[in-house]
């Protein structure tokens, strides 16, 4: 379980830089929550499964929601 959470909080810090250059600080943080909480549920799925292939087919499913928002956001 410490792994999960320790690798949730990598992959949170790595996103926390993007974020900041867009967000402000209360977006920043409030986007992180979601990263580290997606984080935390990926790596639970690669100790359950043995494999990144949840993970990864997952994550593709968030970005396509993710870049669909933005483009509303945009564009509409």
């Amino acid at each position: 379980m410490t792994t999960a959470v320790l690798s949730a909080l990598f992959f949170t810090i790595h996103h926390v830089i993007g974020l900041a250059a867009y967000f402000d600080w209360r977006a920043t943080i409030l986007c992180s929550l979601g990263v580290f909480i997606a984080g935390a549920i990926w790596s639970w799925c690669y100790l359950n499964y043995c494999s990144i292939w949840p993970g990864y087919i997952s994550h593709v499913f968030a970005d396509i929601a993710i870049f669909l928002i933005g483009w509303q956001l945009i564009f509409a």
